[in-house]
């Protein structure tokens, strides 16, 4: 990457034996940046530190080395300073994200706020949008959804010297609880699993790898014959097509048996593996494809609206949680990159660690 003369390399995280650190070249000159992150002994802990010290180099290197020094102070323009600034360094989906806060927010101020400008933000004005949010009936996650984009807009302000303070800081996150999928039962998956297989076979093939492989139905879309590895077992989902980073998973045996079995292998590589016709082809499928298809089933079985297919991905979870799996290991499966978004995530599930964990301890007292 280049910026204003200046060339470096996105950070990335190594080690060398028992030491963590960041890499990265500028101008060609090798960084290692250790931080405190050794000093941690816990594997979740310290991956969750090495991950956020990463992202803290990153957004340094771009806010020191950019051409966009933020000037503006008109909220919309300051706004859109940052937004393209934020473009440098992080994913697209994220900064999508970012940009509907940012209208969202810029539209609230000109409607209630009109005359005041980007240094004038106070916490009382975030509370108003927030509130405002919930009267609009956005549900809780969405309100900390915008807290979270807010607050991570306004610290780019303050590390360029925009503004003094966030205006964000100590306005609390409300409880809230994922209301768009819920995990099936395992007699419901049962049931669910035989009518598929006898009523809608390719159906239920979608629903077989958002299971094995617990990738969002987003990416399932977008897998190619190209990304399945049938002799070596494994799958690759590139960065652009994943909502965290390139993934390179291992396939079950017992599900690669499946994809075998659909002859997935034959099909030209560049083919998407869902397409219309049952079979791949040339172009994916939309968005509600399955869900539709999927629709019979429910009414079959007399499910609710919140019974989603990607409600598989969290019933298996749950199960691993519940039967005792190492967070870190599931991590590797669910693409969670940081410990603390693993935690939300299966709290909003329902599922937490086990009670009692005495038959982890070796040495009784």
């Amino acid at each position: 990457m280049s910026v204003t003369g200046q060339i470096f390399t996105t950070p990335e995280i190594r080690s060398s034996g028992k030491r963590w650190y960041v890499e990265y070249k500028l101008n060609d000159v090798r960084k290692r940046d250790y931080g405190q992150v050794n000093r941690i002994k816990d594997h979740d802990m310290r991956m969750m530190a090495i991950e956020k010290l990463k992202n803290n180099i990153m957004q340094k290197l771009v806010a020191v080395n950019s051409t966009p020094v933020l000037k503006a102070t008109k909220i919309r323009q300051a706004m859109g300073e940052v937004l393209a600034l934020k473009k440098l360094y992080t994913k697209r989906n994220t900064w999508r994200s970012t940009q509907t806060t940012i209208n969202m927010f810029s539209k609230f101020m000109s409607k209630s706020h009109p005359d005041i400008n980007v240094t004038e933000i106070t916490r009382e004005h975030i509370k108003d949008f927030l509130n405002d949010c919930l009267k609009r009936k956005n549900a809780p996650r969405t309100r900390n959804n915008y807290l979270d984009a807010l607050q991570n807009i306004f610290n780019v302000m303050n590390d360029n010297g925009l503004i003094s303070s966030n205006p964000c800081a100590k306005i609390p996150l409300i409880p809230s609880r994922s209301e768009t999928h819920v995990a099936f039962t395992e007699a419901q998956v049962k049931k669910i699993r035989a009518w598929l297989a006898l009523h809608e076979p390719y159906t239920l093939f979608f629903a077989q790898f958002i299971t094995y492989t617990f990738l969002r139905p987003i990416e399932i879309r977008q897998l190619k014959v190209s990304d399945i590895d049938c002799d070596n077992g494994k799958l690759t989902l590139s960065a652009a097509d994943s909502k965290t980073k390139r993934m390179v998973k291992n396939i079950p045996k017992s599900f690669l048996r499946i994809i075998r079995a659909r002859k997935i292998h034959k099909s030209p590589a560049h083919f998407y593996i869902f397409s219309l016709g049952d079979a791949p082809g040339v172009k994916p499928v939309n968005s509600h494809y399955f869900e539709k298809r999927f629709r019979r089933c429910k009414k079959r079985f007399g499910l609710s609206r919140l019974h989603t297919m990607y409600g598989f991905r969290h019933t298996y979870v749950s199960q691993m949680i519940r039967n005792g799996a190492k967070w870190h290991e599931v991590m590797k499966q669910t693409g969670h990159t940081t410990l603390a978004a693993f935690q939300k995530y299966i709290r909003s599930l329902g599922a937490e660690e086990p009670k009692d964990l005495s038959e982890f301890i070796s040495v009784k007292f």
